[in-house]
């Protein structure tokens, strides 16, 4: 659901956690909102290998975010 990717989108938290897809003959990737437009967006199928590959890549670690779990478990 939209609602629960929306609140990343907008705290500006998306890139690095997010890819999009849409489908070759339904949507062009220059028609996916703007806000959407800061991960990337792949137009499936025809960039299926280069989709999967951005899904497999490992993401980098965000400072203190050992630090954000433990606040939110202790509370």
């Amino acid at each position: 659901s939209l609602s629960c990717v929306l609140p990343d989108f907008l705290q500006g938290r998306a890139p690095g956690r997010y890819v999009g897809a849409c489908f070759d003959r339904l949507l062009h990737p220059d028609s996916v909102p703007a806000l959407f437009r800061t991960v990337p967006v792949f137009s499936l199928p025809s960039q299926l290998p280069d989709f999967l590959g951005a899904l497999l890549q490992p993401r980098a670690p965000r400072p203190g975010r050992l630090q954000e779990r433990a606040e939110q478990v202790s509370r």
